[in-house]
């Protein structure tokens, strides 16, 4: 999670994700058992024989759509109260204020949000009215929600992510074997992760455990394309 935002889904009561497939993978090394064998090519990625899989329990998910609403957390500072109500500055990074656009705070009113001196300080300044709620004072820290409008987005379990210095990746079923596919990611909270490119409605992911296919992968490909 990111330092300054805590994103978080609201989704309906209902199961979102049901495993499809019981497929499984293991590294583990059985040299004259074929049952338990892998394989790696760059065209077709990673094969694994049905034995092999469920050795540890290999399941997968197909990526759906649902209807999430998206709210933000942010600690912001009170600057000023009077009237019945406060008004709290929230400092966000530059890189994080196009994912708070549309948002809008629970109960209050956004007021200002100043990028221009975040050129130097790398910080926008976010200005909030609420109502006052107890004995806040000048100076005191307070959490303001921010909440967008409902919409409809791809999502995954978090387990199937891969997280590298190149981005988020997962792997894709395609024809029986595992594709090592790149993968954006938007808003992670309770499980669930938003996909915003790289794959598309009813397309099959591996859900867990995606961490050990990708050490069966560098196993093969270290050692030649082929391995038990």
């Amino acid at each position: 999670m990111r330092k300054y935002l805590k994103a978080t889904f609201l989704f309906a009561a209902i199961p979102i994700f049901t495993a499809c497939s019981d497929k499984v993978v293991s590294d583990h090394e059985h040299e004259n058992d074929g049952n338990y064998q892998a394989s790696f090519s760059a065209e077709e990625g990673l094969k694994i024989s049905r034995k092999m899989g469920k050795a540890i329990s290999l399941k997968t998910t197909n990526v759906e759509y649902r209807n999430i609403v998206t709210s933000v957390d942010l600690r912001g500072r009170i600057i000023s109260k009077g009237g019945g109500v406060i008004t709290i500055c929230a400092k966000v990074p530059l890189a994080e204020v196009d994912s708070l656009r549309g948002l809008r705070p629970v109960g209050g009113k956004l007021e200002n949000l100043d990028t221009f001196a975040g050129k130097i300080s790398g910080f926008a300044d976010i200005v909030f009215t609420l109502p006052k709620s107890g004995n806040e004072s000048v100076g005191d820290f307070r959490l303001v929600r921010l909440v967008g409008k409902e919409r409809k987005v791809p999502v995954v379990p978090a387990s199937a992510l891969i997280e590298s210095v190149n981005g988020f990746f997962i792997y894709k079923e395609l024809d029986g074997n595992y594709k090592f596919t790149k993968v954006d990611v938007g808003a992670r909270e309770n499980g669930l992760a938003e996909i915003t490119g790289g794959l598309k409605e009813n397309d099959t992911v591996v859900s867990s455990p995606a961490e050990r296919l990708r050490l069966i992968e560098l196993k093969l490909t270290k050692g030649g394309g082929h391995g038990h």
